[in-house]
């Protein structure tokens, strides 16, 4: 298997059309080549490459499981572990021991990586994810994310909000709001306009 390793910026493909866009930001886009061999980072504001990283073989994971994107990092999973750079100097920030991570994420700066090792709720499906901070490398907390729920950070928390079941007036949501300093359970904040101050 090949590892994610980073190359200097080279040429973009002939046309954008023949690549796979995989993930956006705000500032950045990830697209993958044609033949699936590269991941290359463009600026949104200009289309210009910022980086070009070899693509892990990972075949039998999707592509957009398998590599996230935000406006600072860029993570793959590889065999081995969960590796992340820095998007404008492509210095290599970590190199996280998750292995069997299936399927990672960016929220708020902070990187989600699924362990199937951990388990999932048999309620309601909920992934169990390991939340780490890519800037220290340092490891948070765990939390269950519910699918088809929606996740992002306030402060020192993240809020994941999801809807399950069917009551009198639709499905019933549920927002819960995890503490990233400590490891204390989860706390139900009811709605979201309760952690958005409305």
């Amino acid at each position: 298997m090949r590892q994610g390793a980073l190359c200097a910026p080279a040429v973009l493909w002939s046309s954008h059309a023949e690549a796979e866009i995989i993930s956006d930001c705000g500032a950045f886009r990830a697209l993958v080549s044609p033949a699936r061999e590269r991941v290359k980072i463009v600026a949104l504001t200009d289309m210009a490459l910022r980086q070009s990283v070899r693509l892990t073989d990972l075949a039998e994971l999707p592509l957009d499981d398998c590599i996230a994107l935000s406006e600072s990092w860029l993570a793959m999973i590889t065999p081995g572990a969960v590796k992340v750079w820095h998007v404008e100097t492509g210095r290599v920030q970590a190199l996280l021991p998750l292995v069997g991570c299936r399927r990672i994420d960016f929220v708020g700066g902070l990187l989600l990586a699924h362990d199937p090792a951990m388990g999932s709720s048999a309620v309601d499906g909920s992934r169990r994810c390991q939340v780490y901070d890519p800037g220290t490398c340092r490891f948070l907390r765990s939390v269950d994310v519910p699918h088809s729920s929606v996740a992002f950070r306030n402060g020192d928390f993240l809020v994941v909000y999801a809807a399950f079941g069917k009551g009198a007036e639709g499905a019933q949501p549920l927002v819960c709001r995890y503490d990233l300093t400590s490891h204390e359970p989860p706390v139900s904040i009811g709605s979201l306009e309760s952690d958005l101050g409305a």
